[in-house]
């Protein structure tokens, strides 16, 4: 075959011959979450393969040098450039990796070659600039709008469901509850306020449950509940905060009490019910139906904002060490799964639906899903550019009979930086939880930690 049965092509203008083209990836690409014990799988799809083609080429005639001087040039010039194939079109790409083989003879006529070509811009359409932690509330703030609406949209009280009414009342209750059990993360001033906010809703709750716009503006918003818990928790963050919230997350649906007998005695702190299973009512009538679309309204909607909270306190934490920090996005991740997918059983609260289980209206509302994607995305490209770690890892070893304490550790690696016995004994809490919990007689490899920077 001569060189007049290839086919032209050029990149930055400059022409060469096609041997081959492909294209190496398309379709969805997709996340792939194994659940443990079953045979179930979650494919998370993160959108579609920016395009990247290989490309195996040649130039020829006596001036073939030059020629391919010249395309090697264009492909060493910064930036993207128009790349013409036969059977792909016009795309602008950039020039990534290329390799060349010469015939071994004085008068090369012919120099094949092969080069990958990447798509200059990714598939959604935009260069995002670089998220921070600022972004990463933004996000979770219009999220937690998105959320309101949803639930404003959907919530609705049948008019002759007086046992309906004082179940939505105590999981408004239960809501709060659960969100007065993060006081201890919250300095008085703030906490005051949303003691505040706590005390207004729990007195206007059977008016606010009748129409489904009213209950959510209590919460939502800057000014509503989960706002002001998002506020309150800025420069505060901690891995143990990050975990309590995730904590939430998986379990708030099982602390909600459904016998006539717990309902009435939801006066008392939400804890009460924690060991007690969630059982929705048999749906053999529309108005239980309706009743535990209600009971699924509030607790997705409580648990995704407590779950976008937690994506921005990952973006916004200061973690003792790297380890914790992979820890601490392990768990909201697999929050995130378990709210979006209800891995807790088909028994708890699912049922079928055109031949889909369905966990709730509200988990399928698009506007919630967006907005949870948003902050979920923003926060973890915040936490990957502005990610702060205290200590970095070592491994030392002790060889004293005996061993020595956690606390004498602690004081022996950084008794130069530490300046009281609060910041002593806080290091010396750190130190112990990077070592197995582990408080006397520590010898042999240990590990010590070093300030980070």
């Amino acid at each position: 075959m001569s060189h007049q049965d290839n086919l032209d092509a050029s990149f930055k203008g400059v022409p060469f011959f096609v041997e081959s083209e492909g294209l190496t990836d398309f379709g969805r690409n997709l996340a792939i979450s194994k659940y443990p014990n079953t045979s179930e799988q979650f494919a998370e799809d993160t959108g579609g393969f920016p395009e990247e083609f290989d490309v195996s080429g040649f130039v020829v005639g006596r001036d073939a040098k030059e020629q391919f001087e010249a395309l090697k040039n264009a492909c060493n010039e910064k930036g993207s450039g128009e790349l013409t194939l036969p059977f792909f079109g016009t795309k602008d790409m950039l020039a990534g990796k290329g390799s060349v083989s010469v015939r071994p003879n004085a008068d090369v006529e012919r120099i094949d070659f092969s080069i990958t070509f990447h798509s200059s811009r990714a598939e959604a359409g935009f260069v995002a600039a670089e998220e921070t932690p600022a972004m990463g509330f933004e996000a979770g703030e219009a999220a937690r709008g998105g959320f309101g609406d949803s639930l404003g949209g959907l919530f609705g009280l049948n008019g002759g469901d007086f046992l309906g009414n004082l179940v939505a009342i105590t999981d408004v209750s239960n809501i709060l509850g659960a969100i007065g059990n993060f006081q201890s993360f919250i300095g008085g001033g703030e906490w005051g306020k949303i003691l505040s906010k706590i005390d207004l809703i729990a007195g206007n709750a059977a008016q606010l449950i009748t129409t489904g716009k009213f209950l959510a503006g209590q919460f939502s918003g800057k000014n509503g509940l989960y706002g002001l818990l998002s506020t309150a928790f800025i420069g505060r963050g901690t891995a143990a905060l990050i975990e309590a919230l995730t904590n939430d997350c998986d379990n708030f649906e099982f602390t909600m009490p459904t016998s006539i007998k717990s309902i009435r005695a939801s006066e008392r702190a939400s804890y009460d019910f924690v060991a007690q299973p969630v059982n929705y009512w048999p749906e053999n009538t529309q108005v239980r139906i309706d009743r535990n679309e209600n009971r699924r309204l509030l607790a997705d909607f409580h648990r995704f904002n407590m779950l976008s909270i937690a994506y921005e306190q990952f973006c916004d934490t200061t973690f003792n060490t790297a380890d914790e920090a992979a820890a601490a996005k392990s768990k909201i991740e697999q929050s995130y799964i378990k709210v979006l997918h209800g891995i807790d059983g088909i028994k708890n609260g699912q049922r079928l639906i055109d031949g889909e289980i369905v966990r709730s209206r509200f988990a399928v509302s698009d506007l919630a899903l967006s907005g949870l994607e948003r902050v979920r995305m923003t926060s973890l490209a915040a936490a990957r550019s502005s990610l702060v770690v205290r200590y970095k890892v070592e491994q030392q070893r002790i060889d004293v009979h005996g061993g020595t304490s956690v606390l004498n550790l602690a004081y022996l690696s950084e008794m130069e930086r530490l300046t009281d016995e609060t910041e002593l004994v806080n290091f010396a809490r750190v130190l112990r939880q990077a070592n197995g919990r582990r408080t006397y007689g520590m010898t042999g490899d240990v590990t010590v930690l070093r300030q980070a920077g």
